[in-house]
């Protein structure tokens, strides 16, 4: 899914999970969210087996993002559009 991606060079840097667990990242990139919409400075993490969505800097970049039971819809600020919307499929995220 990355539109740009480079490998990180040297010592790996690593994240704590909220288990207390490290994942090391292999590299970071830029992914397209939505047509002419992108989201730098993505992290790829070793053994992450889902994808994680920064809500805030989804918030940096202009959105708002609307969480219910059903799932999340995210709104452009600019003009209160629907950029996009993910619904729980039965999952706890």
């Amino acid at each position: 899914m990355f539109s740009s991606y480079a490998q990180m060079e040297g010592p790996s840097e690593n994240i704590v999970f909220g288990d207390n667990l490290k994942g090391d990242v292999l590299g970071v990139g830029k992914i397209s969210i939505i047509q002419d919409h992108s989201i730098s400075n993505v992290l790829h993490v070793d053994s992450l087996s889902y994808n994680l969505l920064s809500v805030s800097q989804l918030c940096e970049m202009g959105y708002d993002c609307h969480f219910t039971d059903k799932g999340v819809t995210t709104i452009r600020r600019e003009d209160s559009s629907i950029a996009f919307m993910d619904r729980l499929k039965g999952k706890l995220y």
